[in-house]
């Protein structure tokens, strides 16, 4: 009886051990796990600042644009009335 309550706590120490193994091997998997999670995040964060920061760059560049497309119509409809005046101007010399 002896012999067998030994081989019983012999076997229940090394399941123990086992659980012990994969307890801890899970626990390095999962700090593994958060590891990578908080690189990706870090990682996806900074590519939505420059997602973000390309967006502001980009709504500049059309607003500068748009500005540029009025000012040269401005410039074109001052040429032209230049021009109108210069005619009239010429008219009344002769």
């Amino acid at each position: 009886m002896s012999q067998q309550l030994e081989n019983c706590d012999r076997e229940i120490n090394h399941l123990q051990s086992e659980l012990n193994k994969g307890l801890h091997e899970l626990k390095l998997k999962y700090r593994w796990l958060i590891a990578q999670f908080i690189q990706e995040r870090a990682a996806k964060q900074q590519s939505d600042r420059q997602n973000k920061s390309l967006q502001t760059c980009q709504n500049l560049f059309k607003k500068a644009q748009r500005k540029l497309n009025s000012l040269q119509c401005e410039n074109q409809l001052l040429r032209q009335e230049n021009v109108y005046l210069r005619n009239n101007t010429k008219m009344l010399r002769v």
